[in-house]
C-alpha cells in the first residue's frame, strides 16, 4: 500500500507534544492517587470508555456535509488501528501497575522511553535502515535507565521491568499511530483506539466482576471521569502531534512528563527525587535527543 504522507506543522506539533506530556503526568498521578481503592483492570477500562464516549460528538460534528457516519468511520487501513488499539492498551495497563510500586517520576520516565526503541521497531517493521551512530544515542539512554532502576540494589525488580516493557509496547503503537495517519484523520484513529481499548480492556474487567463493578461509588466514578478526561486531553494532543510531524521529532518531547511529575512528586507527596534518578533522566533526555538529532530526515 502506497502511503501520502502528511504535511509537517512543526511548532504546532511541539506545542501539542508538550501538552500531550503536561496531561500525562496528571494522569500518572491520578492514578497513583487511586490505585488504593480501585483496581487497575476498572481504571483501564474507564479510562478508555470515557474517552470513546468523548469521541462521538467530534464524529457528530465531522459528519456533517457527508452522506453518512459510515463514512466517516469507514477504516482504510484497519491493521494499524487494530495494533495501536492492542499494544497502546497494554502500555497503559503496565504504566498503571509500575505506578503502583514505583514513585511517580520513574514510573513516568520509565513509561516514556518509548522513543528509544522507535528507530528498533521502524527497522523490524519497515526495514528502515538503523544508522550507526544512533546506538550512541540509544546506548546512552539505556545507561540513564540503569541508573534510574538501580540495579546493583535489587531494584531490578518486576515493577520496573513492566514499565520498560510497556514503553516497547508504546513504541509500537506510536509507530502504528504515525503510519495509519498516512490515510487516516484523526478523529478515526481516535475512534478505533478507545473502541479496540475500551472493549478489550471490558473483558479484562471480568474475571474479578464483583471488585471491577459491584464496588463503585459515587467517589470513585468521579475520579474515574477525571482520569478519562485527562486520557483523552493526552490523546488528542498526541494524535495531533503525530498528525503534524514525524514522532522522532516529537515523541523525546514526552519526557517533558517526567518534569512535571517530579513537581508533582513533591506537591502533593512531598517526596523529592534522588540525584541518582535526575542523572538517569538527564542521560535519557540526552540519548533520546541524540537519536532524534542523528535520525533520517526522510524517515519516519
Amino acid at each position: 500500500m502506497k502511503y501520502l504522507r502528511p504535511k509537517t506543522h512543526l511548532v504546532p506539533a511541539l506545542l501539542a507534544i508538550i501538552a500531550a506530556a503536561f496531561f500525562n503526568a496528571l494522569m500518572g498521578a491520578a492514578v497513583k492517587y487511586a490505585s488504593e481503592g480501585i483496581s487497575i483492570e476498572a481504571m483501564t477500562f474507564w479510562r478508555n470508555f470515557i474517552c470513546l464516549i468523548f469521541v462521538f460528538p467530534w464524529l457528530s460534528h465531522a459528519s456533517h456535509g457527508h452522506p453518512s457516519l459510515a463514512k466517516i468511520i469507514r477504516p482504510k487501513n484497519f491493521t494499524m488501528h487494530l495494533v495501536r488499539g492492542v499494544f497502546g492498551l497494554v502500555a497503559i495497563y503496565m504504566f498503571f501497575i509500575s505506578l503502583q510500586f514505583l514513585s511517580l517520576t520513574d514510573a513516568t520516565l520509565l513509561a516514556n522511553t518509548m522513543p528509544i526503541y522507535i528507530p528498533i521497531i521502524a527497522y523490524l517493521w519497515k526495514k528502515i535502515p538503523i544508522m550507526h551512530s544512533l546506538w550512541w544515542g540509544i546506548g546512552m539512554a539505556f545507561l540513564g535507565i540503569l541508573f534510574i532502576i538501580k540495579p546493583g540494589f535489587g531494584v531490578f525488580q518486576p515493577a520496573s521491568l513492566i514499565g520498560i516493557v510497556g514503553a516497547m509496547f508504546g513504541s509500537i503503537a506510536i509507530f502504528a499511530l504515525r503510519m495509519a495517519h498516512f490515510s487516516e484523520p484523526p478523529v478515526r484513529t481516535l475512534f478505533f483506539y478507545f473502541l479496540i481499548a475500551s472493549s478489550l480492556a471490558f473483558l479484562g474487567t471480568l474475571p474479578r466482576f464483583s471488585l471491577n463493578w459491584l464496588t463503585l461509588d459515587s467517589h470513585n466514578l468521579v475520579i474515574l471521569l477525571g482520569l478519562g478526561g485527562l486520557g483523552m486531553a493526552y490523546q488528542l494532543c498526541f494524535t495531533y502531534a503525530a498528525k503534524w510531524a514525524p514522532v522522532r521529532l516529537t515523541s523525546p518531547f514526552l519526557y517533558l512528563s517526567v518534569v512535571f511529575s517530579m513537581a508533582l512528586q513533591w506537591l502533593v507527596w512531598g517526596h523529592t527525587v534522588p540525584l541518582s534518578s535526575i542523572f538517569g533522566f538527564c542521560l535519557v533526555f540526552a540519548g533520546a535527543m541524540l537519536v532524534v538529532y542523528l535520525y533520517p530526515r526522510h524517515e519516519l
